[in-house]
């Protein structure tokens, strides 16, 4: 009975044990098996809402920069935008940012802070700064040392006194007739002509001479262009821009002119010429300079002292005088292609910009008394410096940038970067062209002598398009009626000035 009830409990435990086995073997091979494989993917957590960029909390103020007259300067705090874009961005971005891109930061990341630096900037003015004051009945312009610098008179003419002795009257006269006295040798009278046209008749050392320019506008502004009434055989410009084949020693007998023994530590002739592009050069230069001398002899202060010699910023440099001839064998392929097609009175087209923003032409000879600002105040260009435009667009004002490649004593710097007015420029342009032409002229009277080549053909035939013109005889009485009226509003200012009134 015993054995019975012991046979019943063993057995009841052998099947429990039975029973029990698969699940422990299911559960150590289910075991085995998560150690060995990959977890499984998990469905991805919900994103969190994007927070802003913290904006930044610190502004660096950096060192006082001076910046180019013209450009746009923001607010400190605020984006710089580049110049003629200020404050804007391209649409669907953020200001500072890229092109598509926001400023929202990513969940989990640290955001680095933008640093925004501000600026100080130092506004150079590009034109001359002047204090005008009434001194007895006349409109007077000082300069900041407290110099006369302009004196309009009570009839209405301008006078422009140079720093260094510079001298130039100007008067607008009814009907778009301007004279200018430019010294007791020098002026010109300026007024309308045949179909749009304009005309200037110069007195030089008692000669007339009649030049015409034709109108040109470009960029939304109005020029006058110089237009040859005339032109050579193609032959001779290609003999002029060509090498001549073996130097050439000219004697110009400048010897004993004033301006030459006046000018001489600035200016001297080439020791002998390869071509009439350099020979040409010369002489544009000896006759601007001639200009300047006179023009400061008339000047009723700082007449140079006869016989003196004057210190110079800088010598005329062979390398300088290279330029002005690569700048002469330009023009002479342009006018030797104006006359071979014998119609257009100038070479340059509607299409193409003036001569004074040309791209291919940055030289200029200065040709008048120009004031201009620089950023230690103002200076002065003379007739014979020589500058280059290194800006091709004019500002809105009309201006652009040049730099001074050469000047005499007391002219702007060799190297400063003034700004000029392109219509300024243009009539530089002008006046190179017309020199040049009279140099050729002169070239073809002295084919064969004085060592120079014999020229080819030197026959002329006129531009069809440009009527000839005739001077008018009485500029001269205009320019000496000029001269009296500066000359009396100039002792109305010293008198005035000498008793407390005005500036220097």
């Amino acid at each position: 009975m015993r054995f019975t009830h012991l046979s019943h409990f063993l057995w009841a435990i052998f099947v429990a044990v039975l029973l029990a086995m698969p699940t422990g073997v299911r559960a150590d091979k289910n075991k085995n098996t998560n150690a060995s494989s990959p977890p499984p993917k998990q469905a991805p957590a919900q994103r969190p809402a994007a927070q802003p960029q913290r904006p930044a909390t610190q502004t660096n103020r950096a060192p006082a920069t001076t910046q180019r007259p013209g450009t746009n300067t923001a607010k400190p705090g605020t984006t710089t935008a580049r110049p003629g874009n200020a404050g804007a961005t391209r649409p669907g971005t953020t200001p500072g940012a890229r092109p598509g891109t926001t400023t929202t930061a990513r969940p989990g990341t640290t955001v680095r802070s933008t640093t925004v630096t501000t600026t100080r900037t130092t506004t150079v003015p590009r034109v001359p700064q002047r204090t005008i004051r009434d001194v007895g009945g006349h409109r007077v312009g000082y300069d900041a040392g407290g110099h006369v610098r302009t004196i309009q008179t009570r009839s209405g003419a301008t006078v422009y006194r140079g720093a260094h002795g510079g001298y130039r009257v100007v008067r607008e006269l009814p009907g778009g007739r301007r004279v200018v006295f430019a010294g007791r040798n020098y002026g010109h009278m300026e007024r309308a002509y045949v179909r749009g046209y304009r005309m200037r008749t110069y007195y030089e050392h008692g000669v007339y001479r009649a030049v015409v320019y034709r109108p040109y506008a470009w960029g939304g502004r109005s020029y006058y262009i110089y237009a040859p009434a005339y032109y050579y055989r193609p032959a001779y410009y290609g003999w002029a821009y060509s090498a001549w084949g073996r130097p050439v020693y000219y004697q110009w007998g400048w010897a004993g002119n004033p301006w030459y023994g006046y000018y001489g530590g600035y200016f001297a002739p080439a020791p002998f010429y390869p071509g009439a592009d350099l020979w040409l050069a010369d002489y544009i230069l000896a006759e601007n300079l001639k200009m300047a001398y006179d023009a400061q002899q008339n000047a009723a202060e700082g007449v140079p002292a006869a016989g003196s010699v004057p210190e110079y910023n800088d010598k005329l440099t062979p390398e300088v005088k290279q330029m002005i001839a690569e700048e002469v064998k330009q023009q002479l392929m342009a006018e030797k292609a104006a006359a071979g097609v014998g119609s257009p009175a100038s070479p340059e087209t509607p299409t193409s910009a003036p001569p004074a923003l040309d791209p291919n032409r940055t030289v200029f000879v200065v040709s008048s008394s120009l004031d201009v600002a620089i950023p230690t105040g103002d200076c002065e260009l003379t007739a014979g410096d020589v500058i280059n435009r290194i800006d091709d667009t004019p500002d809105s004002g009309g201006l652009v940038q040049v730099r001074v490649a050469a000047s005499k004593q007391g002219d702007c710097a060799q190297g400063s970067k003034p700004s000029v007015q392109v219509a300024d420029l243009q009539d530089m342009s002008n006046q190179f062209r017309e020199k040049l032409d009279s140099g050729l002229q002169e070239l073809a009277a002295n084919s064969g002598k004085n060592g120079l080549p014999a020229a080819p053909d030197t026959s002329t035939s006129a531009a069809p398009d440009v009527p000839t013109p005739a001077p008018d005889k009485d500029v001269y009485a205009q320019m000496q009626g000029l001269q009296k009226e500066a000359d009396q509003a100039q002792q109305d200012v010293n008198r005035q000035s000498a008793s407390g009134v005005g500036g220097n």
